[in-house]
């Protein structure tokens, strides 16, 4: 699979004045590995706010995932 995300994801404010950045990004795919499609870009887009807390989304978010899905054996 191929995720291709903004600069809206790592650079997210949490509530102790850092961001995000790449590791917490990591960390938060990690936690959703077992997700696909719509499912996966749902809950990191969850995930995300809940690490934010109640100063919400400062910047915009966009996501596009590509998955290989195996043909049917015919």
């Amino acid at each position: 699979r191929l995720m291709i995300l903004s600069d809206g994801f790592p650079e997210a404010a949490l509530p102790d004045g850092t961001y995000l950045g790449e590791s917490g990004l990591i960390r938060l795919l990690d936690a959703s590995r077992d997700q696909s499609g719509p499912a996966l870009l749902e809950t990191l887009v969850w995930d995300l706010s809940e690490a934010m807390g109640e100063a919400g989304f400062q910047d915009d978010l966009s996501g596009v995932l590509l998955e290989r899905v195996p043909s049917p054996k015919t």
